[in-house]
């Protein structure tokens, strides 16, 4: 169920986990396993969009908080630097029962250069809903340290 009150920490604490910066809660407490907002060629028309098909569901677009890393070509996308504090990005947001078990197969799909966080997303006219979303892994985690204070050259050792 959608609303727009959000405890944006919650998400920070739980990707900060996600991307092995600390401990936290699991992504799987935001209720989003049957949520997958998409930014780039996984969207539909996205020259990856055949990966998500056989999974069905409903679409809807959105809004999330980041940097893009460059613009989206018919060859791939970049990605994304979630920040909470950043700029607007239109996403759409796949909601089917059937993602809860084809999460190993799009996150190998996606290598591991994307790491799959949990964010909140805006549904345009339905409020705020927690949406699994591919994001850079070191440029979110660079945006996680800069929040904190931290130097992006940081290690997690170096801050401990």
């Amino acid at each position: 169920m959608a609303n727009d009150i959000i405890d944006i920490e919650r998400y920070v604490t739980a990707n900060r986990a996600r991307l092995g910066m600390s401990a936290g809660e699991s992504a799987s407490a935001f209720g989003s396993e049957h949520r997958l907002a998409v930014y780039g060629t996984l969207r539909p028309g996205g020259t990856s969009a055949h990966m998500l098909a056989p999974y069905g569901g409903m679409w809807s677009g959105g809004i999330v908080r980041g940097y893009q890393l460059g613009a989206c070509t018919e060859s791939g996308c970049p990605g994304l630097a979630w920040d909470p504090a950043g700029e607007k990005i239109e996403v759409q947001v796949l909601e089917s029962p059937e993602l809860a078990a084809a999460w190993v197969s799009l996150d190998a799909y996606e290598g591991s250069d994307l790491v799959r966080i949990v964010v909140p997303v805006k549904i345009d006219g339905a409020g705020i809903v927690a949406a699994n979303l591919y994001a850079s892994a070191d440029a979110t985690r660079a945006r996680l340290l800069m929040r904190d204070g931290g130097n992006v050259h940081d290690t997690v050792d170096d801050r401990l």
